[in-house]
């Protein structure tokens, strides 16, 4: 059991971070991002239920990634707020008075 799990991790790691390549890098995204939410969100429930087998340079574990070098940096005037990973009408009435108290 513990070795298709590990598996599994490892498999999960090498998508996400092919799917990071060409969303970040090559701008040229194969699935939706629900799709890559799902992906990341399977492989830390994994790493939580079996931290022994967290990788800490893991895609799990990194924040972001290097950004496609040939598109221009944007000042905005007002901070960008994000939605986050928003799916269903509840995580959407969160993130909407999250906004109201910031603004």
């Amino acid at each position: 059991m513990s070795d298709s799990i590990k598996q599994k991790m490892s498999e999960l790691r090498e998508q996400i971070e092919y799917h990071n390549q060409l969303y970040y890098i090559k701008a040229t995204p194969e699935i939706t991002d629900l799709q890559y939410d799902r992906l990341l969100a399977e492989l830390i429930r994994l790493e939580q239920t079996h931290p022994q087998y967290a990788v800490s340079s893991g895609p799990a574990q990194t924040v972001g990634e290097r950004t496609v070098e040939t598109l221009n940096s944007v000042e905005h005037r007002q901070p960008m707020l994000s939605i986050d990973n928003t799916y269903n009408l509840e995580e959407l009435n969160k993130f909407g008075h999250r906004t109201l108290e910031l603004l």
